[in-house]
């Protein structure tokens, strides 16, 4: 549940320092959060005393610094095959071999690209913080912020972190840049022409691999 809400808290606090937001669009945001923790409590309190029960509890002497995707992987979203992950026998990767393949296709990638570094709008703006927190989250022990933070936290909210499934996270706020960039430099036949070809190319690459 934590490593659930920090995107979409993230998401907020950047969307309101880029004036999306008034105060009482915020202030209804946070009643909509307060009523969201209370249904969280409905799976975390039995998970919590689950875990004091069993040997779930000594997980954090043996984390290390927290996991996290490696830098690495980020290849992937320009060459999917980069660790040779379509082959197992070949596979020559530092961590699992899911955790290693973020690829969203070419043309998504080069839209999104394009709308962050040609004039980006705030909405480009609140999704690229967002990307950048959740990327940095993700890759967890492997950036030097991270291993500072992440020994000082509780150990009940240590056991609990698993940096590497931000990776869905990532690939949102991914796709939503793209989707922006496609609104902002193709024109409504050009997108549709665009979404199909991005499917084909993920449906190509993608299917029948072995972390699918």
């Amino acid at each position: 549940p934590r490593s659930t809400l920090f995107p979409y808290t993230t998401l907020f606090r950047s969307m309101a320092a880029t004036g999306l937001f008034r105060r009482r669009a915020l202030a209804s945001i946070a009643i909509a959060g307060g009523w969201s923790l209370l249904i969280a409590v409905v799976q975390l309190a039995p998970t919590t005393e689950l875990m004091q029960n069993s040997v779930a509890k000594y997980r954090s002497e043996w984390l290390g610094g927290g996991g996290g995707i490696p830098v690495g992987a980020l290849a992937s979203l320009v060459i999917p095959n980069y660790w040779s992950v379509f082959d197992p026998a070949h596979f020559h990767g530092p961590v699992d071999l899911t955790f290693l393949y973020l690829y969203s296709s070419l043309l998504g990638l080069a839209l999104a690209l394009a709308a962050i570094f040609w004039k980006p709008n705030r909405w480009v703006v609140s999704f690229s913080i967002l990307t950048a927190v959740v990327t940095l989250t993700m890759l967890g022990e492997n950036t030097p912020l991270w291993r500072a933070l992440f020994p000082m936290l509780p150990v009940n909210v240590r056991v609990g972190i698993h940096p590497e499934y931000l990776f869905c996270a990532f690939s949102l706020g991914l796709a939503i840049l793209g989707g922006l960039g496609a609104a902002r430099f193709l024109k409504p036949r050009w997108q549709i022409a665009a979404g199909i070809l991005i499917t084909c190319d993920l449906i190509f690459v993608s299917s029948g691999r072995p972390m699918n």
